[in-house]
This record gives C-alpha cells, structure tokens and sequence, in this order.
C-alpha cells in the first residue's frame, strides 16, 4: 500500500511536472509565432514602402513631367514634320507660330527641371512628389503601427501565461 500510494503520488508529480511542461512549451510557441507575425508585418511594411515608393514616382513622372515636357515637344515636333513635307512659306510661318506659342511652356519646363537639378532650390515637381510620398509614408505606419498594437497586446496576453506558468512552477 505504502509502494503504490508512493508510485501513485510520483506519477501525480511527473504528471503535474508534464503538464507544466507543456504549458510552458506552448507559451514559447506562441512567443515564436508572435516573432514571425512580427516579421511579416515588418516585411509587408518595407515591401509596401517600396511599391509606394515606385507607384508615387511613376505617377509624378506620369502627371507632372510628361505632360509638361510632351504636350510642348509633340506640337513642335508635329509642326516641324509638316513643314518637313512641303517647306512653303506658309508651312515656315506656322512653323515659328507654333514654336512661338510653346515657348512659355517650354521655358517654365526649363525652369522647373533646372531649379529642381539645383541643389539649394525646391522645385514645385519636388514639392508635390515629397507631399505624394509623405501621405503615402504616413499610411504605411499607421498601418503597421495598427498591426504593431495587435502584437503588443498579444505579448502582453502571452506574458500573462508566462508569468502564470512561472508561478505555479514554483507552487510544485
């Protein structure tokens, strides 16, 4: 009687002992999968500032450079070919007409160009590509800052059965 209460009592400790075990073990798992989620969010944010990144430039050389280079270059580019087709006195003249008419546009074009090649000016295209890229900078963190606070309270859930697993450990 004496043996089994002994065995039965060593089992019930070996059996608590396990069951701590696999508390604790589970707890580290969730601390790994919560490093990984930790992770991912990290390269989704790197991977999405990047795409922004592209996507603004894209849409500043799109919205802001080419039609403040093209529109200007195509018509003079189209009042040349004609006057290349029959060069009349006619076809010179709205040659110079045309090429009048596009010199504001392209002087402007110039200027901007120039002035944002100058290190010491602020272009109006920069000014707007930096704002395209400070809203977009400004969503990305607030979407891993939102993701980050769901991380967070789940460390703090996890430390909680850390300190819960720590504790009856000790109680053995």
């Amino acid at each position: 009687a004496v043996v089994s209460t002994q065995s039965t009592g060593v089992w019930k400790v070996a059996h608590h002992r396990a069951q701590l075990h696999n508390m604790r073990l589970a707890q580290l798992d969730g601390e790994l999968a919560q490093c990984h989620r930790r992770l991912e969010q990290h390269t989704k944010f790197v991977l999405s500032l990047i795409a922004g990144i592209e996507s603004v430039f894209r849409g500043f050389e799109r919205n802001s450079l080419g039609p403040l280079l093209t529109e200007p270059l195509s018509n003079l580019l189209s009042s040349y070919e004609t006057l290349q087709e029959g060069q009349t006195n006619e076809q010179l003249a709205s040659f110079f007409r045309t090429f009048d008419e596009l010199v504001p546009g392209l002087e402007h074009a110039v200027r901007l160009l120039r002035s944002s090649l100058d290190v010491n000016s602020t272009s109006d295209l920069e000014k707007v590509l930096k704002h395209d890229l400070h809203t977009f900078t400004r969503e990305c963190l607030k979407a891993r800052n939102l993701a980050e606070q769901a991380i967070v309270e789940e460390e703090k859930e996890n430390q909680e059965r850390k300190e819960l697993v720590g504790k009856m450990m000790r109680d053995k």
